[in-house]
């Protein structure tokens, strides 16, 4: 499956219609609206069409499982970490993803990177970090970074205050 088709599939449709046109997914995920299609690529679904109104989401539709994100890991490593899906052995070919998000943003490229590019083509972005609370010592700790830009979440991985790589993307399908 390659980036631009994986784009393409509109949102909330039928699962079964994407597992038609592009493949079966190898495996769902135990309690979890996610799909593992191989290759380090999830697709999310809902089960419920909805509209967000005012802040509230309105739900239409039958029930059913409908395409809603798609997810793209580089690693084992990115998963456990972003997904937090631990005991799970996932696939990944030979060779490497290829994912041009574009303008020169593919996996690898460092946090600061991006958002210089960011910048310079004037895109309308915010940051955030996530962190994750380790109830034995009672702290958070550094997860990852996270640029939120038009559909995509960028997710970079790698040690606090330092630079981190691209890993992961969330893409919201339109």
């Amino acid at each position: 499956m390659e980036w631009n088709s994986l784009c393409s599939i509109v949102r909330f449709c039928p699962m079964e219609q994407v597992f038609n046109e592009w493949k079966a997914p190898e495996l769902k995920i135990k309690d979890r609206p996610l799909y593992y299609m191989g290759e380090g690529i999830f697709i999310g679904f809902t089960e419920r069409q909805f509209n967000i109104e005012n802040l509230d989401r309105i739900e239409y539709g039958e029930i059913g499982e409908y395409a809603l994100n798609v997810y793209v890991y580089r690693s084992m490593l990115e998963i456990t970490t972003s997904l937090n899906l631990q005991g799970m052995d996932f696939r990944f070919g030979t060779s490497p993803i290829i994912f041009p998000i574009g303008n020169g943003i593919t996996f690898g490229i460092s946090h600061t990177e991006t958002i210089k590019i960011l910048k310079y083509n004037k895109f309308s972005f915010d940051r955030s970090e996530i962190r994750s609370f380790d109830k034995v010592s009672n702290t958070f700790n550094f997860k990852s970074n996270v640029i939120h830009c038009n559909q995509h979440t960028l997710e970079y991985f790698g040690e606090e205050k330092k630079s981190t790589f691209l890993g992961g993307v969330q893409y919201n399908l339109q």
